[in-house]
């Protein structure tokens, strides 16, 4: 869990990537991780509209 939770806290809070990758099968039920889990999600969801905001002024996407 260790380096999970580290990954997440310094920049790649991924919940995607966290939530669909096969190499965390092993511990999908484990109460940790699925509150871990859920964190995660919140955490991403608040990065989408800066991103979004971000990528519109993006030199390939101002139609010029």
């Amino acid at each position: 869990m260790r380096w999970r939770r580290e990954a997440s806290a310094n920049g790649y809070p991924c919940h995607p990537f966290f939530a669909l990758d096969p190499m965390l099968d092993g511990v999908r039920r484990e109460t940790g991780f699925v509150a871990w889990l859920d964190k995660v999600r919140r955490e991403n969801g608040r990065y989408a509209h800066p991103y979004a905001e971000l990528g519109a002024g993006a030199p390939w996407n101002r139609g010029g």
